[in-house]
């Protein structure tokens, strides 16, 4: 039996006028992810390296104050917006972008140069106003950018989008590092700009395509349980981790957030990425991102065991936990979008939804760790039950997670193309002697038609199409069209390995 694992299963899209994705640091600008690279770019300079906030402190209570509420009000526009957004053209609205990032760079800008000078009362209403504009612009830079990317008919491979997000923001915190306070500040609040301006450049290059046409109702049926295990278990690995990288013994909270080593702990992520990329090349595994998940829970497991074992393992437990957190926003990004490309999903609905529930599980994280430390409990067994507690639920979530591994990775893998529908088809009609009139039903099968549809295109009754189903079936040795269509992408598998 060959261990050669199938190449080529990644989520992609076969449009008429593809934007070629080229690889490489120095083709990195002509990404269509690079809109969203750069606002992640701005989240993690401001938020993780501590010259933005220098004069604010980035482990004062203020700016912690600030980023609980960033997080949380990032969470609900990104759940509440794509409901109105969906409902528009974001092609015919390319002012909003723009706009958004003029307010936010203005906001960091006040937050990180002006906020030191103000105190009491006031500081508390400015900060809950310039919060609820980070989290509006963020959500509607995120949606609009997604929507973007769908426009172009990016392919969402785990390999571009890793790449791109990780010379970004490492680029990103590397420059924030060097720079004295003022300067970070600044550059901090020139990364919404420059996202707003590779937004525009990428809906140039998408020509005017529209957004991807949804498919039918029900053929978006078999998403439903799989996306609802991929959010919960998204927002579980986000709580989980970021509550693992908050909980940091009071001894060693000078050294951590000195000498930048917060900024270089985060690099985990970078690391982890790294191996990612390695295993999606490898030739030794099947090269499914999605297959990763499970890893990426028992890894969340050891995270908490080391906030539980505390010392100077926490920092340990930052690194790692800051690492699953970055590359579970990855997945999440890679499967919704590839979801969106497809048409199974508004893209609104899918870039919202899926970032929404991380930023969700990150405040909720988050809020618990700060609760804990501000009230002198993280060593005491409220921490130890609290980690506990998050380890068996997400021991039961791998589970579901596990279950759904195949369906997740059907539905984000690449579609059938013309040519191979019709090779697989023709192979099989051949090898299992199926009539004409078979065949073309099984074409049409494979392409996703309804029983309705092909009797509407063959001119004949339903229950005629039911019957050469039925024959279908019973030559190809199936009983259902879930085993066909296994079928078929088994076959296509092959198809694809002999091309290579």
């Amino acid at each position: 039996m060959s261990t050669t694992a199938p190449k080529n299963k990644v989520a992609s899209f076969m449009p008429s006028a593809p934007i070629r994705i080229k690889r490489g640091i120095a083709s990195v600008y002509t990404s269509p992810y690079l809109s969203l690279a750069l606002i992640s770019a701005w989240h993690y300079s401001l938020w993780f390296v501590p010259n933005a906030t220098g004069l604010l402190g980035i482990t004062s209570l203020d700016v912690t104050f600030v980023w609980l509420l960033t997080l949380g009000f990032a969470g609900l526009f990104m759940l509440v917006l794509p409901l109105g957004i969906k409902r528009i053209d974001t092609g015919e609205h390319l002012g909003i972008v723009p706009l958004s990032a003029g307010v936010l760079s203005a906001a960091t800008l006040v937050f990180c140069l002006v906020f030191p000078f103000v105190h009491g009362a006031p500081f508390y209403v400015m900060a809950t106003v310039i919060a609820c504009l980070f989290g509006l612009c963020q959500a509607l830079m995120w949606i609009f950018g997604g929507a973007s990317c769908s426009r172009a008919k990016a392919t969402f491979a785990v390999r571009d989008v890793a790449l791109t997000f990780a010379i970004v923001t490492v680029a990103a915190m590397a420059a924030s590092m060097l720079l004295p306070t003022p300067a970070a500040a600044v550059l901090a609040a020139l990364f919404p700009i420059a996202s707003a301006i590779a937004y525009r450049s990428t809906m140039a290059r998408s020509g005017g395509c529209p957004e991807p046409v949804l498919l039918p109702h029900k053929s978006s049926k078999a998403l439903r349980m799989s996306a609802i295990v991929i959010l919960v278990t998204g927002g579980m690995i986000s709580m989980a981790d970021t509550f693992a990288t908050c909980i940091i013994p009071t001894e060693l909270t000078g050294v951590l957030f000195h000498a930048n080593i917060l900024a270089w702990t985060l690099a985990g992520g970078v690391i982890i990425i790294s191996v990612l990329l390695l295993l999606y090349a490898s030739r030794f595994t099947d090269g499914e991102p999605y297959s990763l998940v499970p890893f990426l829970m028992a890894l969340s497991i050891v995270a908490l065991a080391l906030v539980i074992k505390s010392g100077a393992l926490a920092v340990a437990a930052f690194a790692l936990g800051m690492g699953i957190c970055v590359t579970m926003e990855i997945l999440m990004l890679t499967f919704f979008g590839a979801l969106a490309t497809r048409g199974y999903m508004a893209p609104a609905i899918a870039f919202g939804v899926s970032e929404g529930v991380m930023r969700l599980g990150s405040v909720i994280g988050n809020a618990s760790a700060v609760f804990l430390e501000q009230n002198n409990l993280v060593n005491s067994s409220l921490t130890t039950d609290t980690c506990l507690l998050g380890a068996c639920i997400i021991g039961f979530l791998i589970i579901a997670a596990t279950r759904q591994q195949h369906a997740i990775t059907e539905l984000a893998s690449a579609p059938l193309s013309v040519d191979e529908v019709d090779t697989v088809c023709e192979d099989a009609a051949a090898e299992f002697g199926l009539s004409p009139r078979e065949t073309e039903v099984l074409k049409l099968l494979a392409r996703n038609h309804s029983i309705d549809s092909i009797a509407k295109r063959f001119v004949i009754s339903p229950y005629t199409v039911q019957t050469h189903i039925q024959h279908i079936y019973r030559k190809l040795h199936v009983h259902r069209r879930g085993e066909l269509l296994d079928y078929i992408n088994l076959r296509r598998d092959a198809i694809r390995e002999r091309k290579n």
